[in-house]
């Protein structure tokens, strides 16, 4: 492999959390906290280390139903802004904000079938400002929103 596949000393992957929905009863996603918890745990170990956010972590579908609409154009920004100040899922973005804070951690987040809107700029930028508040922070988070998935190496080799 080529030196323009980053290296991580260990990788982390999870999937479809699904954050978002108008209600809690309407809302796939429970443990916030939990999540904050393991997030920060790798916060406290050393890099090079990536975590890997496969696909679906928001949940537009639901803030559409009734619209006809697969995927939220126009309304895409307030829809993160929703599912970031919720209660029950704020937390997982206080840990992301932890994780990628440390030097030598990436976040890798994946365009998902319910998140396609996080291909857009502007709710990558609403993301971006949410978690990451430093240009430092910003640049150890990579969007992969073509459906190509994610190329890296791990391990030493």
């Amino acid at each position: 492999m080529g030196e323009c596949v980053p290296q991580y000393r260990e990788l982390y992957s999870i999937s479809d959390l699904h954050l978002g929905g108008t209600s809690p009863k309407n809302q796939i996603f429970c443990q916030g906290q939990r999540l904050k918890a393991f997030v920060e745990s790798l916060a406290a170990k050393p890099g090079p280390l990536a975590l890997v956010i496969a696909g679906d972590l928001f949940d537009s579908l639901p803030y559409l139903t009734g619209t006809g609409a697969y995927i939220a154009v126009d309304s895409a920004v307030d829809i993160i802004d929703k599912v970031m100040t919720d209660a029950s899922f704020a937390p997982v973005f206080e840990g992301l904000r932890s994780f990628i804070g440390e030097d030598g951690h990436e976040l890798v987040i994946l365009i998902g079938n319910h998140d396609l809107e996080i291909a857009l700029p502007e709710p990558q930028e609403r993301l971006l400002a949410q978690i990451a508040p430093t240009s430092a922070a910003r640049g150890r988070v990579r969007f992969s929103t073509s459906g190509g998935g994610f190329r890296c190496r791990v391990g030493s080799s």
